[in-house]
């Protein structure tokens, strides 16, 4: 840690006449949206450093506010309503509205995910037995190896813009259009030799056009277990100086088929008696602009809405093998592709922490668990996962901070490092959109920054009289927001 005195934030908003419970930045224009512990949400212009509107959405405080890029504003109050709100000059305007059914200190988390192009074969699949609850109870899936194996980042998912300033718009910029859908990953597999004897060698003569169709139908006849070449030997090496086009052309249908044959074997030799992954709920699938996730009316099951229609799409109970979480106290959006916009709902992790102190990551590609594990011995509030470096970092109400690591790890401690705090309490954790450096609320009024790639301390910011209930990065720069208890909302340039 520095000897050196860390500097005072930019500025301070004031404008809020009660604790101020969360703060977001507008993912592409120079605008904050904060919301209060007494219903009150104000939007802020921050090079005027002013507030643009307020209003009041209920009077059981606000959990969480997002802006969006297409004109919209969301807040979630204690009573499990999200509300999404058109912003216009004359202020905001509720425009619809889901009731979740759930009364908890869970905050929502907003995912984009673009419009799928329509493809005949998908559509046919994933309409057959597609079930848009999920259930461990009900399934023998098991869970591949890697929770977090592929190489990507996560963050909150918004579609980035061009930038707009706050006086060309009313208050946001227009709508982006949907970008197209992504190429889907190819499973692939390689041949292996089999045990038993057979005769890999290549023909390299042949007299007639018969015996190459003779050739074929012997390939197309003999047992799978007798297809397997080995890979030493050219996959495509069918013809020879004195083959003609006519039986070059058999000889390559003929080798292409058994090779054919032969990945599929070898694959399904591989998967053994593997369960395949359940599939994406169709709702998901079929799911345009933002997906919000929010605990179930219960503490087993997480639901997953469309916030354009205010339907819900599926709902994900956790696994009955588990000792029981409690309360979900936090939900976070990962994504594989990109940090900022998940490229399809098959891209996406979603994590949670529960009141036991537990962790858990849900893979919606496989759509099944891929990771539980006990943390912290107090509830756990808050949790940042980096895809990437497949490392979590998990907070809450015990007097720690863990960073631990999500790779499959069989009896192995998946702590890497626990920084022990001098009070107890982190009320929200931000990883910076770099993965430079991370920033923790704390119950003790500072905001603790901490290296992300070799973690260690950094710097403890010190600037609010009451305890930070929310930090956040913002996207585009290397501004820091914090939220607190003393009705501040405080803006610090963190140039590391």
């Amino acid at each position: 840690m520095s000897a050196k005195a860390a500097p005072p934030p930019l500025y301070s908003l004031r404008g809020h006449t009660d604790s101020v419970q969360c703060v977001a930045f507008h993912p592409t224009d120079e605008l904050l949206v904060s919301g209060d512990s007494s219903g009150v949400v104000q939007l802020w212009n921050l090079p005027a450093r002013k507030s643009l509107c307020s209003f009041e959405d209920g009077d059981r405080g606000i959990l969480q506010v997002a802006l969006l890029p297409d004109q919209h504003l969301l807040s979630q109050s204690r009573s499990g309503r999200v509300s999404a709100w058109i912003l216009r000059p004359s202020g905001a305007e509720r425009v619809r509205e889901l009731e979740s059914g759930c009364e908890s200190f869970c905050a929502f988390a907003a995912c984009a995910l673009p419009s799928r192009s329509t493809d005949t074969e998908s559509s046919d699949t994933s309409a057959s037995g597609v079930a848009s609850t999920f259930d461990p109870a009900a399934t023998n899936a098991q869970p591949t190896t890697s929770p977090c194996g592929s190489e990507t980042e996560h963050g909150s998912a918004h579609h980035r813009l061009p930038s707009t300033r706050p006086s060309d718009l009313p208050f946001l910029s227009a709508s982006p259009s949907s970008p197209g859908s992504p190429p889907q990953p190819q499973a692939r597999s390689r041949a292996r030799s089999s045990v038993g004897e057979h005769d890999r060698s290549t023909p390299e003569h042949s007299s007639s056009s018969s015996t190459a169709a003779a050739a074929a139908a012997a390939a197309a006849e003999a047992p799978s277990s007798a297809l397997l070449f080995e890979r030493e030997k050219p996959l495509l090496q069918v013809e020879s100086a004195h083959t003609s086009p006519t039986t070059r052309s058999s000889l390559l249908s003929a080798k292409l088929a058994t090779h054919a044959c032969a990945f599929v074997q070898s694959s399904a030799d591989s998967l053994g008696s593997r369960v395949a992954p359940d599939p994406i709920p169709r709702a998901l699938l079929d799911a345009q602009g933002h997906v919000i996730v929010l605990p179930g009316t219960d503490s087993n099951t997480l639901q997953l809405w469309e916030q354009r229609s205010s339907n819900k799409l599926a709902q994900i109970a956790v696994d009955p093998s588990w000792p029981t979480p409690g309360m979900c106290m936090s939900v976070q959006f990962a994504s594989r592709a990109d940090p900022v916009a998940a490229s399809a709902a098959a891209d996406l992790l979603l994590c949670s922490t529960y009141e036991d102190g537990s962790v858990a990551i849900f893979d919606v590609r496989g759509w099944r668990w891929r990771l539980h594990t006990k943390v912290l011995k107090e509830p756990a509030l808050s949790m940042q996962l980096d895809v990437a470096r497949q490392r979590a970092v998990v907070a809450g109400a015990a007097a720690q901070i863990v960073v631990l690591s999500t790779a499959d790890q069989v009896n192995k401690d998946r702590t890497e490092a626990t920084f022990t705090l001098p009070t107890a309490g982190v009320a929200s954790l931000h990883l910076r959109q770099d993965r430079k450096l991370f920033a923790a609320a704390c119950w003790d009024s500072s905001v603790r920054l901490y290296a992300w790639k070799k973690p260690r301390p950094l710097a403890i910011l010190k600037h609010h009289q009451s305890s930070v209930q929310r930090v956040v990065f913002c996207p585009r720069t290397q501004l820091l927001a914090s939220a607190a208890s003393d009705k501040l909302v405080s803006i610090w340039s963190i140039y590391r």
